[in-house]
């Protein structure tokens, strides 16, 4: 039986609500922690979230392919439609204690690529949602609000993010001569995405050579009906279906307006 976009939104919207209540009946109380292979950490609530999707998945949409990060999961094939999901975004801060963590999501479409994100606050009960071409929107409590682009500051007043998780001088060094004094670094968490929508935060780089779809598939989604860009330092569009190129610099994620400007002062600073 075909299904629409709106029973994968519908399907989405169940998966976070469910993914929440676990996140909040174990939040700084038990559960266990693993240390992968890679050396990052998982925890047993991760690990529930992603059994209870795949099971639900399994049922409601059986040929619809999984892209998780808890999840078995081979190379895309850009020929099947996949739901990409993080079933706990932000692990360290919720061993932590640390309110800084989210569920996300997103559904890629052979034929109209990635058309649905979703990010979900468990802890203030926050959801963005979005549909390519259909606008951004806020659902908390039930109650569903329009989202509006931000309005966007000059270019020099622009803000930048640097993770709270990242210790080190690299973004500090990076933007030092792109803003005016250190006031112009947001730190950012999961609740980045929140940022972004509310105008406290225009500008994010990621200057690495990888991030894992279920990273920023569901937030970029969001964020490009927004009026900001999602794509890689060095211009190009960033898509789930094609690999990153191999000599890109990292993620940018901007105003629209301010693209091609930023792409030019950070590709000057990254090839020194």
């Amino acid at each position: 039986m075909p299904y629409t976009l709106t029973d994968i939104l519908s399907f989405m919207k169940q998966q976070a609500f469910a993914a929440g209540q676990l996140m909040r009946q174990h939040f700084q109380k038990d559960f266990q922690v693993f240390i992968k292979e890679d050396g990052s950490k998982v925890t047993s609530v991760d690990l529930a979230i992603s059994r209870k999707v795949q099971q639900a998945i399994t049922k409601a949409f059986p040929n619809l392919s999984l892209y998780s990060e808890e999840s078995e999961h081979g190379e895309i094939n850009s020929e099947k439609n996949y739901l990409i999901m993080d079933e706990l975004d932000g692990t360290s801060y919720f061993v932590n204690g640390i309110n800084g963590f989210s569920h996300q999501s997103a559904y890629y479409d052979t034929e109209q690529g990635l058309c649905l994100g979703l990010v979900y606050f468990p802890i203030t009960d926050e959801m963005y949602f979005a549909q390519k071409g259909k606008g951004a929107f806020l659902q908390q409590k039930n109650h569903i609000i329009p989202l509006s682009s931000p309005i966007m500051p000059p270019f020099d007043l622009l803000r930048y993010g640097q993770p709270v998780r990242y210790k080190g001088k690299k973004y500090q060094w990076m933007l030092k001569d792109m803003i005016p004094n250190e006031q112009y670094l947001v730190p950012t968490t999961a609740y980045k995405t929140k940022q972004f929508v509310e105008g406290d935060l225009q500008v994010s780089i990621y200057a690495k050579p990888f991030m894992a779809p279920w990273d920023w598939a569901g937030d970029k989604v969001i964020l490009e009906e927004l009026g900001y860009q999602y794509g890689y330092i060095n211009g190009e569009e960033l898509l789930f279906e094609k690999q990153a190129p191999s000599d890109h610099l990292g993620y940018l994620i901007c105003p629209k307006m301010y693209q091609a400007t930023l792409t030019e002062q950070l590709q000057a600073v990254l090839s020194h």
